[in-house]
């Protein structure tokens, strides 16, 4: 009889185990790449000093949905407001430089050079320049995730709009001389990638969320009690 028993509860977990692993599944991440241009000429901007900060815009750039949003080979990526703030450097030369300090955000924009249709566009907050002194290759980093995107045919729908990636990585066209004070202007090749997270739950379908599913184990294991006394019960 006990071995019955344990049997049936290994069944009943077995379909249970798969709701709540799922769960954790409910969000997905998807990626969106931009890549260097037809061209290696310069698109990334560096300009010293607290009203400067660092600019990107490049034409004829590729880019690429990860996860079946498409592609388009010839777009327009601009960024805007992304100043100077806190400036640090170590004794191995790894500079830190801050960009947009403040409440403010910087934002991006990511144009069809063809039909002028806006594929991704967005707004995000702090991030830091990082990168080594008498070196040539740098990132941008997000201070978090917080990426919020405003619109862009690349955008999927049932996406959420917030809680987003960014990462920037770039090589300059000359190394980097950083002093204490600050970064020396530099010029740079750029590779953007955003990325977003999907509540598939919202859109009607996928994965439940976790709140939902909790009820479901619940009942599940309530089911799974009464089964087993019933069991018990006829064998006496």
């Amino acid at each position: 009889m006990t071995t019955r028993a344990w049997m049936t509860v290994t069944a009943a977990a077995g379909v249970l185990l798969p709701l709540l692993g799922g769960a954790a599944n409910a969000a997905q991440q998807t990626a969106f790449a931009i890549q260097g241009g037809n061209d290696t000429k310069s698109n990334v901007t560096y300009t010293p000093g607290g009203a400067g900060g660092l600019s990107i815009f490049g034409t004829n750039e590729f880019l690429i949905g990860k996860l079946g949003q498409g592609m388009d080979n010839d777009t327009t990526v601009l960024f805007s407001n992304m100043q100077n703030g806190a400036y640090s450097i170590n004794g191995s030369g790894v500079f830190d430089q801050v960009l947009n300090p403040g409440a403010d955000t910087s934002s991006f924009v990511v144009t069809d050079n063809t039909t002028h249709t806006v594929l991704l566009s967005g707004t995000f907050g702090t991030a830091d320049l990082v990168g080594s002194s008498g070196a040539s290759s740098g990132n941008i980093t997000l201070q978090s995730n917080d990426v919020t995107y405003t619109g862009g045919t690349f955008f999927p729908s049932g996406f959420l709009p917030t809680g987003g990636a960014l990462s920037i990585e770039f090589t300059s066209t000359s190394p980097f001389a950083a002093n204490g004070t600050n970064v020396q202007p530099f010029e740079g090749v750029d590779g953007v990638t955003f990325s977003g997270i999907n509540n598939r739950g919202s859109n009607g379908g996928g994965v439940p969320e976790p709140a939902s599913v909790a009820p479901i184990g619940v009942g599940a294991l309530s089911l799974l009690g009464l089964m087993i006394r019933k069991r018990r019960g006829s064998r006496k």
